[in-house]
């Protein structure tokens, strides 16, 4: 892509990337360096032509959950995207150019709205809506 001065990267990253997640501290932090890793990538391919965005989707309809084990509780269901919803935003975004989305008008209040908490408040609220 470099060589071509032309391209795209589109990383998967999730809503947990911008907050400690008890029950998924790996797959949080997991996500948080997929989030940082494609802005500082995005930042130093800056002039060479090709593009990275980290799309940030909250909780998407996938196995997922089935296979985690997990039940869908109050939030889940009132903040769940479909895959194909995801995808095409964050297409869609990719295109352009932005480095990085929280995708859905829920995530991106809560997310935005976790600035203003204390860690150890939006760690403890996570628990509370993930379990």
């Amino acid at each position: 892509m470099v060589d071509r001065n032309f391209g795209y990267i589109l990383n998967v990253a999730s809503t947990g990337a911008y907050q400690a997640t008890p029950l998924y501290a790996t797959y949080s932090a997991t996500k948080g360096f997929v989030l940082l890793f494609t802005e500082a990538l995005n930042y130093e391919l800056r002039n060479a032509g090709v593009k990275c965005i980290s799309v940030a989707p909250g909780v998407t309809e996938t196995e997922f959950h089935k296979v985690a084990g997990q039940q869908y509780g109050w939030y889940h269901r009132m903040t769940m995207m479909k895959s194909e919803d995801v995808a095409r935003i964050g297409i869609a975004s990719m295109l352009k150019g932005k480095p990085s989305l929280v995708v859905g008008l829920m995530n991106a209040i809560t997310i935005w709205l976790n600035r203003f908490s204390p860690h150890s408040l939006s760690t403890a609220s996570a628990y509370y809506l993930m379990k």
